[in-house]
C-alpha cells in the first residue's frame, strides 16, 4: 500500500514537471521594474483599436495571448489592467472603514439632533456628525476606487513579453 502511494505520488509529480508554465511579463521602460502575470489570472486588455476584453490569460506563444476567447498580439495592446490580492484586501478593508465611519458621523447626527434635542445637542450633531460622516463618505469611495480599478500598465511606460518558467 505505501509503495502504491509513492509510486501514485511520484507519477503525478512527473506530469507536473513536463508541464509548461508561462507569464506575461511586464518591464517599466525607465527604471527595468519586472510584474509577471501567471497564467489563467483575470486581466483587463485595452487595445489600439479602442476594444476591451477581459478575462483569464492564457498564452498561446512569444508574442500573442487569449483574453475571453480573443486572440491578441502583444504589439496591439495599448494598456494592462490587473487587480492584485493585496489591493482587493485593502480595497475591501478601507471600504468597510469608510462605511463604518459614515455610520458613525450619521448616528452621531441623528442622536444629537433628534433623540436628544436642545441647543447644545444640535450644535454638537452638526459640527461633529456632518464631518465624521463626509470623511467616511470619502475614505468609502477611496476604498472602492482601490477595490474596482486596479493597477494599469500603458504600453508607452512598460515593455510586454511572454517569458517560459523551468
Amino acid at each position: 500500500m505505501k509503495t502504491n502511494f509513492i509510486l501514485l505520488i511520484t507519477i503525478l509529480f512527473s506530469f507536473s514537471s513536463f508541464a509548461q508554465n508561462e507569464e506575461l511579463v511586464i518591464r517599466n521602460k525607465k527604471s527595468g521594474k519586472e510584474k509577471t502575470v501567471s497564467e489563467q489570472k483575470t486581466i483587463k486588455l485595452f487595445l489600439n483599436d479602442l476594444s476591451v476584453n477581459k478575462g483569464p490569460l492564457e498564452i498561446i506563444d512569444n508574442s500573442s495571448v487569449v483574453i475571453g476567447g480573443d486572440t491578441v498580439k502583444l504589439t496591439n495592446i495599448q494598456k494592462i489592467r490587473t487587480k492584485s490580492l493585496a489591493s482587493q484586501i485593502t480595497g475591501g478593508v478601507v471600504t468597510f472603514l469608510g462605511s463604518a465611519t459614515t455610520a458613525l458621523g450619521t448616528y452621531i447626527f441623528v442622536d444629537l439632533l433628534f433623540i436628544h434635542p436642545g441647543f447644545f445637542e444640535a450644535i454638537v450633531g452638526v459640527v461633529l456628525g456632518i464631518p465624521i460622516a463626509a470623511t467616511g463618505i470619502i475614505i468609502t469611495g477611496t476604498g472602492l476606487a482601490v477595490l474596482l480599478i486596479g493597477k494599469k500598465y500603458p504600453a508607452d511606460k512598460w515593455d510586454y513579453s511572454i517569458r517560459r518558467l523551468q
